[in-house]
């Protein structure tokens, strides 16, 4: 019976998860989330300042903007739309 009554509450805890990722700015926030892990980890001796989350409906992905401490404002392009956690695309490295 124990057995069961853990399954069911990690069944109704993931079934939360994905219906909280149905909402707008539950994506924008994870998102956001994952640019700042991403910029903190690869370039965490440059200062970057969040300026703002934008979706691209044209591309179906979010691109999250920094500025730096030049005033040069970078923006990370972090998909899929459902649920953003992958930065597909870095400025910074792809500069030739």
């Amino acid at each position: 019976m124990r057995k069961y009554k853990k399954s069911t509450i990690t069944l109704l805890i993931l079934f939360l998860i994905i219906l909280s990722y149905q909402f707008n700015f539950i994506q924008k926030m994870t998102a956001r989330l994952t640019a700042s892990v991403y910029t903190s980890f690869k370039y965490n001796d440059l200062d970057f300042s969040y300026q703002k989350t934008e979706f691209s409906s044209q591309f179906g992905n979010y691109f999250i903007s920094y500025k730096d401490k030049n005033g040069k404002v970078i923006a990370f392009e972090v998909t899929p739309k459902f649920f953003p956690v992958f930065v597909s695309f870095d400025p910074i490295d792809s500069a030739p």
